[in-house]
């Protein structure tokens, strides 16, 4: 499909491509990989660079790259609106998986490019869901950032839009200090353009801000904003994410019986939209509260169903949070070696998305179920979470930091005050890695 659109041109016919395609594979020139449900061709690199010269020396790179971003464009434009609609998400986060070399490549061809920065910031722009839900957080980010910067100075809603997508990646890296500069700047062009769903978006993201922050009277007040106007849109989608997001703000603030109403609530609003990924995200957080109540078998279930939709839908970042809140509810019910394995698979999945605040977190998760057997490796797993912690400027959670404080002197009251110190300095100097393979058997 990809050859078709991008290779048709004098003297090529749209029905050559197929047979030009096939004669070049006879020759070696291209490697046909058939295992999938479409045919893919790709190059040989010496192969590759040949071509490109070829290409050049005949004045044709710039319209030929030009109409492979532009099918890119198209491509991902199909796709936006299907990453959480049911089963469909998962297919197109694959497809755009399978392309994301081709991808990086027109993106770094518009970022070079004299006068294509803009159609790249909107190809970017279209992408970042794709690189939240795969978890390619850092490089997401830093496109998205380069792209805004090449284009400063216009005022639009896709540059808004940008800043939006860059704010929730910095977010997710745990640079909230960032995320709050990127989302403000977004709800300021969101107001210049006069976009209400930009503006209603960008207070939606303010709001978790204030959540991490402790500010749940901010957050409420934000969240609410953004509920009035779902409603009064009739968005279903965006009507689940301000009710579980105020869901989350009163459980925080200790109402936990509003708190249940408000998740049913966006639950039901998740799957009147046939958002598969809103629908794990709320039945993973009902879980969390669930389980931190004590009704662990029902926590279990809802926490159950947010895997598997997790694991359908592709979103890996998500299979890690329900993984590592599966844990959670082990350690609640004194069953170690099921947490251990548990945090264990999460941190694993962390560590290949390069989810450094996810990393962080599990390392201190593992550190509680390991404390009885070994406390010295729960002190070097608490000094390498706090070294990657120090790293990305994301202390704990002020949510859970009480409780995290308490597991702290338990641990060095169990080791002693030097013994302690002494071991969390070693796991300072160590890499996750390194600290994990301080672990008992």
């Amino acid at each position: 499909e990809a050859a078709e659109a991008i290779c048709v041109g004098p003297p090529v016919e749209d029905y050559a491509v197929i047979d030009l395609l096939s004669r070049l594979v006879d020759k070696s020139l291209l490697v046909a990989d058939t295992d999938g449900d479409e045919a893919r061709y790709r190059q040989l690199e010496t192969v590759r660079q040949y071509a490109r010269d070829r290409l050049v020396e005949a004045g044709e790179a710039h319209e030929t790259l030009r109409r492979q971003r532009d099918w890119y464009l198209e491509m991902v434009a199909r796709a936006e609106p299907e990453f959480f609609r049911g089963a469909e998400s998962g297919v197109w986060l694959e497809r755009l998986d399978r392309e994301h070399d081709n991808l990086r490549a027109v993106l770094q061809w518009s970022l070079e490019e004299p006068g294509e920065e803009k159609p790249g910031l909107q190809l970017a722009a279209g992408l970042w869901r794709f690189w939240e839900i795969h978890g390619h957080l850092a490089e997401g980010r830093a496109w998205l950032e380069q792209f805004l910067a090449a284009t400063e100075g216009e005022a639009s809603a896709l540059r808004a839009d940008a800043y939006t997508g860059a704010g929730i990646l910095a977010f997710m890296l745990g640079d909230q200090a960032g995320a709050s500069v990127l989302h403000e700047r977004s709800l300021e062009l969101h107001r210049e353009v006069g976009d209400a769903d930009g503006i209603a978006f960008a207070a939606n993201n303010l709001a978790n801000a204030a959540v991490i922050a402790g500010d749940y009277a901010t957050a409420r007040q934000l969240y609410q904003t953004v509920e009035d106007w779902a409603r009064e849109r009739g968005d279903a989608r965006v009507l689940g994410f301000a009710t579980v997001n105020i869901a989350e703000a009163v459980a925080l603030d200790g109402d936990p019986d509003q708190a249940r109403t408000r998740y049913d609530e966006g639950i039901a609003a998740f799957r009147e939209a046939d958002d598969r990924w809103g629908e794990a995200f709320a039945l993973d957080s009902l879980g969390v509260m669930l389980g931190r109540q004590g009704q662990r078998e029902e926590a279990v279930k809802l926490l159950d169903e947010a895997l598997a939709i997790s694991r359908s839908i592709g979103d890996e970042r998500g299979v890690a949070r329900a993984l590592a809140h599966l844990g959670d509810v082990a350690t609640g019910t004194d069953d170690p070696d099921r947490a251990k394995s548990l945090y264990l698979e999460s941190l694993e999945i962390r560590r290949r998305l390069g989810d450094l605040p996810g990393i962080a977190s599990a390392m201190e998760k593992l550190a509680s179920v390991v404390t009885a057997r070994d406390p010295r490796a729960a002190a070097v797993l608490l000094g390498s979470a706090e070294r990657v912690r120090d790293l990305i400027r994301a202390p704990v959670p002020r949510a859970v930091r009480e409780e995290y404080e308490a597991f702290r002197r338990r641990v060095q009251a169990l080791l002693g005050d030097a013994p302690f110190e002494d071991a969390r300095a070693e796991g300072r100097r160590l890499s996750p890695a390194a600290a994990l393979a301080t672990l008992p058997l």
